[in-house]
């Protein structure tokens, strides 16, 4: 008995943390919580739209395989014109589609139209709520029936936002603001910084950080309204781009102007872009066209550049701290309370023992 339980217990010591540092939009390389138009790009991993999505000619999951897991989370409707989609489509909503090849499953919680006059293709096999409208020489297995919803895209805006606002603090440094360039210097473990949306739109020059191998930096950015320069990010002293998270708390708009470096973390920002490249994970409330919800962006986005990965690894203020220390005492991971337990355990069969032993 005293053999298996122990045995249990160094099972669950050994199993890992499920959730990254952003939760479930860490996984994907876009997390757009509203509505999202989008043309003529491809998206190097997963996306996931809360809203409303419309594709032109866009490839998703381009450095994906076509046989992987979902790689489309769409909550409310896909509006989808040729492109290609690698992995299975789930779509909480309706699926409109002319001329798109889908490969893997595509799953609907409403109805499915492929217009019956045009090409496409549906590389396995469908699901759809109400209806299921087709070419008649495409004969994929079908099934009416419901759908597992693999995103709760309401719980995660209200985590994500709580995170943002929780990486915070009242004396964050500023860094060094110089020769239009911003110059950050962290040490190891975690390194917090708070600039103004003068210093971000001013740094035309680029922006520089320093700090070792395995450290942190996060750049909360104040204000409304911010203009991202196509400008350069340079790092040195070990730091890689995956460690990197421009935490946008205040933006209720994000304009690109260009291409942007390190993950972006704007729960409330609708982001605007025409054109350039996304390394890291995004995190907007909409993304569009410069022109507004109903123009398009070909914002493509990465998820490793130069062989390093971009998706954001670091380490973040645990929420609901109420003293935001810059290297906050890490919570305990489940194997080190299954090891605490562990010890418990033994160290009260050792005193029974004695105790036993003792009448």
């Amino acid at each position: 008995m005293v053999r298996h339980t122990l045995a249990a217990l160094m099972l669950l010591a050994a199993a890992p943390a499920v959730a990254g540092p952003l939760g479930v939009a860490g996984d994907y390389n876009a997390f757009v919580l509203g509505n999202t138009n989008m043309q003529y790009v491809d998206t190097h991993g997963k996306l996931a739209v809360g809203g409303n999505l419309q594709l032109n000619g866009v490839q998703i999951g381009s450095q994906l395989s076509q046989g992987s897991p979902t790689n489309l989370v769409v909550g409310g409707n896909l509006n989808v014109t040729s492109g290609s989609i690698n992995g299975s489509t789930v779509v909480y909503g309706n699926v409109t589609a002319n001329n798109p090849t889908f490969h893997g499953n595509l799953s609907a919680g409403g109805s499915v139209w492929i217009n019956p006059n045009q090409g496409g293709s549906v590389n396995g096999s469908v699901t759809y709520g109400t209806s299921f409208t087709k070419p008649g020489w495409m004969n994929p297995p079908a099934t009416q029936g419901s759908i597992t919803q693999p995103v709760d895209f309401a719980a995660a805006a209200a985590s994500l936002t709580a995170l943002s606002q929780a990486q915070v603090g009242p004396n964050d440094p500023a860094g060094t603001f110089q020769w239009n360039q911003l110059f950050l210097t962290g040490g190891a473990g975690l390194n917090v910084f708070g600039i103004t949306e003068a210093v971000l739109e001013g740094s035309t020059g680029g922006f520089n950080i320093n700090a070792p191998s395995g450290a942190t930096v996060i750049i909360n950015v104040a204000g409304s309204d911010l203009t991202l320069l196509n400008t350069g990010l340079n790092l040195s002293g070990g730091i890689t781009m995956d460690k990197i998270l421009w935490n946008f708390y205040e933006a209720t708009s994000l304009t690109f102007n260009g291409s942007w470096n390190g993950s972006v973390l704007a729960t409330q920002a609708a982001a605007k872009a025409q054109y350039g490249a996304m390394n890291g994970n995004l995190i907007v409330a909409a993304l569009h066209g410069y022109g507004g919800p109903s123009t398009t962006t070909s914002l493509e986005v990465h998820t490793v550049i130069n062989g390093q990965p971009t998706f954001f690894s670091g380490t973040t203020r645990p929420v609901g701290n109420p003293d935001p220390d810059p290297n906050p005492n890490p919570v305990p991971e489940p194997g080190t309370m299954a090891l605490f337990g562990l010890g418990a355990m033994l160290a009260a069969m050792s005193r029974r023992r004695r105790q036993t032993a003792a009448a």
